[in-house]
């Protein structure tokens, strides 16, 4: 009876360790798996690096600018040569890329004694002022005339300049250009005079 008795009274503790133990495991797995991700594996989708887009390049021409560009092409070139207009402009870009003349195309057109007299301020009455407007957008948008090159000077056709250094690129428009550089008086050639009544020009300009 005495051990039938002691087995009745451990009996219940043994099984209840054995409850136990089997509710800590139990309670262990629940608590690995309810621990809370770290933080840098939650967050890892929030800070995701960021693309750099590259900026766009673009360049900014005011309507003045515009205005002055069409205005030297108008006044100074046939104003029916596409040609002769887009030679000029080419002359106007060069100086405004050039250290020794102003920074924009405006100070470069409205310099002194450089091109024709009130170019910034006469009327511009069509035809010819349409199409300057015209091809003034397609220098700005990059467009030069090829044989005018680097040029930056040019004067009416027809008339010799006193400069023996002058080298002759082109005539367009009714405009002979050409760059200084050491030379001979033979390298220059003779251009065929032309009637100035025949050319839409306000004055003759001799561009330094």
């Amino acid at each position: 009876m005495t051990r039938n008795a002691n087995h009745k009274s451990t009996s219940p503790i043994w099984t209840a360790s054995i409850i136990c133990l089997a509710l800590g495991g139990c309670q262990s797995a629940l608590f690995k798996s309810a621990q809370p991700v770290p933080s840098f594996q939650t967050n890892a989708q929030f800070h995701a690096p960021l693309r750099k887009e590259t900026p766009k390049q673009t360049t900014l021409v005011s309507s003045s600018a515009h205005e002055c560009l069409a205005r030297a092409m108008y006044f100074e070139s046939n104003r029916n040569s596409d040609d002769g207009m887009l030679a000029v402009g080419t002359v106007v870009m060069n100086r405004v890329e050039s250290p020794k003349y102003p920074d924009t195309i405006c100070e470069v057109v409205g310099q002194k004694g450089q091109f024709a007299k009130g170019v910034l301020t006469k009327p511009t009455p069509d035809p010819g002022y349409s199409r300057a407007k015209v091809v003034a957008s397609e220098v700005l948008t990059g467009a030069r005339h090829k044989a005018v090159g680097r040029s930056m000077y040019f004067h009416t056709a027809g008339f010799r300049i006193p400069y023996k250094d002058a080298q002759y690129l082109v005539v367009a428009g009714g405009n002979a250009f050409y760059t200084r550089g050491a030379t001979t008086d033979e390298s220059i050639p003779t251009f065929t005079p032309l009637k100035l009544a025949s050319l839409q020009f306000s004055s003759v300009q001799f561009l330094q």
